[in-house]
C-alpha cells in the first residue's frame, strides 16, 4: 500500500494537503495492487482526467521506486501523431 507521507501531520493542520495527496494516489494503489493478477488493465475516464499522468508519471515512478529499470518501462502515447503507425 502506498502511504500518504503527510498522514502523520494531519494533527498539524495539513489535512487538506494530505487529502489531496491521498486522493491522487488512490488509483495508483489500485493499479499497483493488481499488477500481477494476470488481467489486462483498462484505464478509462473523461478527457484530461489524469489517465496519462497516472500511468506515465505516477505508475512509472512507482515502478522505478520498486526497482524496475527505466529502460524496461515502455511508454507509448497513442494520441501523438508520431505513434499513429
Amino acid at each position: 500500500m502506498i502511504n500518504c507521507t503527510l498522514r502523520k501531520n494531519v494533527k498539524n493542520d495539513n489535512y487538506s494537503e494530505c487529502h489531496e495527496n491521498r486522493t491522487k494516489y488512490i488509483y495508483l494503489e489500485k493499479v499497483a495492487e493488481s499488477r500481477h493478477n494476470g488481467m489486462i488493465k483498462i484505464i478509462t475516464g473523461v478527457r484530461r482526467s489524469g489517465k496519462s499522468f497516472l500511468l506515465f508519471d505516477l505508475f512509472a515512478g512507482w515502478l522505478e521506486a520498486e526497482g524496475v529499470s527505466a529502460d524496461h518501462i515502455i511508454k507509448i502515447d497513442l494520441e501523438n501523431r508520431r505513434n499513429q503507425g
